[in-house]
């Protein structure tokens, strides 16, 4: 995509416009495996022609005219206070969505939709799980100007500036923005920060293990009755013998083998996964816009404003981290569900990438150490995982005799314990808070300090009486489970947050000295009020 020239007519989008035509073929093809699926039973039970085609008419007359309706029944519209969404067939719902809290525009195309020359649009705002509104479908070029449209109308916002015009969908006269605020939307413009080849992609899928494939073409397979057996012998031919003589072995050799295959495919399909998520991912910066494409059959295209940053998050695991590979994540105000509060700004890199993009972004300076925990952690850990493997070999022992073996595990707990230990930590500096936690998968949180939003401190019966706290740090729209600063000496987590509290009260830069004068004081005024 290019720039385009001209003017473009924002006014166009405060009277209320439909989807594209070609929507209706878009959600016809999609609702044709349903209807053979619905179908299914009657094709394989041989019924009689003419009850057969009765069926198929029944099912049509319930599928199609409300494809129809739906679309006849959207519209959609755009002010510079709102974006207004109306849809549905008997219930006619109206949504409202304020311009200055949408967080992102995302325009995603899935293969068909690329074939028809069309886009959806989702609108996250802030604080919400899931999209706010949904546009389906309209044209690629419509929705780069949607997007750009209301990041205009943003700016206008912010700036102060209001218009006088009427608010209605119909009517007012027309006002025009240059094509280059639409134009800066693209993910093509701007500075290129990160960009992953194919050959790192798939290097990508390696460290990933996925079931969800596995289980939906064997769910498939179940489903429409075919013998997994006769569909692996007609696939290997006479290789397929082996399959038979593992089956054929001690019931532990099976077992291994079977998670040894699990195994494979999960690894197989986890390297799919990745290369459809990523293909061709792209990270630029705009001014003050994270542009991010990537996607192979589903493209996604996604703005993040680096004033909704709330946090950095740099991940990795075991073996990503004996490799040297890392992630980043980004945590912001609006989120989906599926995302669990956070996108992903850099899905497989090095740590010199990284550290590389994020001083681009923001200047950081991370601590070469984390200052621990209490050792006492280590306790907690240990007694609370072994009470529950206890308590569930008892459990089984009635059913199974041979669950005793299972306290053989109790080492393997204490490893654990101890790794929690060594890998949490934390450090506070000037430019944030910098939390460090997990085992399986180890996350380093970055937390600048104009971003926190709230801090507080938690123990249980068990941890008061070993003189412990728990320290947590929110911020807007942070989801739960984030940073946790866990077992900390009730002193040391007081004074913690009072400094925390000092250093969230002077986060502009230019009061760095009181920052620093205020961590070295062991006892701040803010902390009489803990």
């Amino acid at each position: 995509m290019t720039a385009r020239s001209g003017l473009v007519d924002v006014d166009k989008y405060r009277e209320a416009r439909r989807l594209h035509p070609l929507t209706l073929v878009h959600r016809s093809v999609l609702s044709v495996p349903a209807v053979v699926l619905l179908l299914l039973p009657v094709l394989r039970g041989g019924s009689n022609i003419y009850m057969a085609l009765l069926y198929i008419a029944f099912i049509t007359v319930f599928i199609f005219p409300p494809i129809i309706l739906q679309y006849i029944r959207f519209r959609y519209w755009i002010t510079p206070k709102e974006i207004v969404i109306r849809s549905g067939i008997l219930n006619i719902q109206h949504r409202n969505i304020p311009i200055e809290r949408v967080q992102d525009v995302e325009i995603q195309r899935n293969v068909l939709a690329r074939l028809l020359g069309l886009a959806r649009i989702q609108v996250q705002t802030a604080g919400s799980r899931a999209a706010e509104g949904v546009i389906e479908f309209v044209k690629e070029d419509e929705a780069v100007e949607i997007r750009g449209v209301v990041r205009s109308f943003q700016r206008q916002a912010e700036v102060g500036e209001e218009t006088t015009q009427d608010e209605s969908p119909a009517g007012g006269s027309p006002q025009n923005v240059p094509s280059a605020d639409i134009a800066d939307e693209l993910v093509e413009e701007g500075q290129t920060l990160f960009s992953m080849p194919m050959r790192r992609v798939l290097l990508s899928g390696v460290f990933r293990f996925s079931l969800f494939y596995l289980v939906v073409i064997f769910s498939g397979l179940q489903y429409f009755g075919m013998d997994v057996e006769v569909m692996v012998d007609w696939v290997m031919g006479r290789q397929s013998g082996w399959i038979s003589r593992i089956a054929e072995m001690p019931p532990f050799i099976v077992g291994v083998a079977t998670l040894m295959i699990v195994a494979v495919f999960s690894w197989l399909t986890g390297i799919v996964s990745n290369l459809n998520r990523y293909y061709r991912f792209h990270l630029s910066r705009d001014g003050d816009k994270l542009h991010i494409r990537s996607g192979l059959l589903t493209q996604l295209e996604r703005t993040i404003p680096l004033e909704k940053v709330q946090a950095y998050i740099i991940r990795t695991n075991p073996l990503k981290k004996t490799f040297g590979w890392y992630s980043l994540s980004v945590q912001t105000m609006g989120f989906s569900a599926s995302q669990q509060g956070h996108h992903s700004v850099i899905p497989f890199a090095r740590m010199s990438n990284i550290m590389e993009v994020m001083h681009s972004v923001r200047p950081l300076d991370p601590p070469a150490a984390f200052l621990p925990s209490s050792r006492l952690h280590v306790r907690r850990v240990f007694v609370r995982l072994s009470a529950i493997l206890i308590l569930a070999v008892a459990g089984l022992w009635y059913v199974w005799g041979d669950a005793l073996y299972l306290l053989a595990l109790l080492p393997f707990v204490f490893y654990y314990a101890v790794s929690r230990y060594r890998t949490q930590g934390y450090r506070e500096l000037p430019d944030g808070l910098y939390v460090r936690r997990g085992v399986f998968s180890e996350a380093i949180w970055v937390l600048p300090p104009e971003k926190h939003q709230a801090f507080f401190s938690s123990s249980s019966y068990f941890q008061r009486r070993l003189g412990l706290e728990s320290v947590y740090v929110d911020t807007a729209g942070a989801p739960a489970g984030g940073a946790v600063i866990a077992d900390l000496p009730t002193g040391e987590a007081r004074d913690l947050l009072a400094r925390l509290i000092v250093q969230m009260r002077y986060a502009d830069p230019q009061d760095r000295d009181l920052i620093e004068d205020a961590s070295t004081d062991r006892h701040p005024p803010a902390a009489q009020h803990l």
